[in-house]
């Protein structure tokens, strides 16, 4: 083999070795596409859930991304929300949402009345008070429903009989002896006087 020949082959050799350390510099330098591992994770942790009328409920979010979580209610006059705090203000279903960018949750809340009534409640022992002429007694009322005592109701007094009188701030003067039958109504929340009247039996003494 010529001196050439072997020249020429050298030189090929060389430059093959050349590309081949040029193409692995280049493909070691290229930056690698970065796998999707980390996904924004939103849940709830209920995708299901029942409550009793006005109940309340806080819901636990996991939640690994940075935009602002936005909480919303398919009908406000079933489930209302205050943050992630839910609600039931009146009977039916509705879907609580919550969402950040392109992620979403949702939960399906069913409310049901399960017969419940609410009452009021007075601060006296039962349905009578027994007063002296010239005294006076103011009656606190509140909402029972469900086991709670509410104060957010809406009262109103009326007497019938010449023993007493009373303002709509619930004070009952006994203004002479007899008796009156008081009667007391409520306005709360759907529920209406057909729903929450309270009559008591007052008697005054000399």
């Amino acid at each position: 083999m010529s001196k050439k020949l072997i020249s020429i082959l050298s030189a090929v050799c060389v430059c093959l070795l050349m590309l081949f350390y040029a193409a692995a510099c280049q493909e070691k330098n290229v930056p690698q596409r970065q796998e999707s591992g980390t996904d924004v994770i939103l849940r709830l942790d209920k995708s299901s859930l029942n409550m009793d009328l006005y109940d309340k409920y806080q819901f636990n979010v996991q939640y690994s991304g940075e935009e602002t979580l936005q909480w919303s209610s398919s009908d406000e006059g079933i489930v209302k929300l205050d943050g992630q705090q839910a609600e039931a203000v009146g009977i039916g279903s509705a879907v609580v949402r919550v969402a950040a960018g392109e992620k979403s949750a949702e939960c399906i809340v069913v409310v049901a009345d399960e017969e419940l009534v609410p009452l009021i409640q007075i601060n006296l022992p039962d349905d009578s008070c027994t007063l002296i002429a010239g005294d006076s007694f103011t009656l606190i009322p509140s909402i029972l429903f469900n086991g709670v005592a509410y104060t957010d109701g809406t009262f109103s007094y009326s007497a019938e009989g010449n023993a007493v009188t009373v303002t709509q701030d619930g004070t009952i003067h006994a203004s002479g002896q007899g008796t009156a039958m008081l009667t007391v109504s409520a306005e709360w929340r759907n529920f209406g006087p057909e729903y929450l009247s309270r009559q008591i039996m007052v008697e005054v003494l000399a």
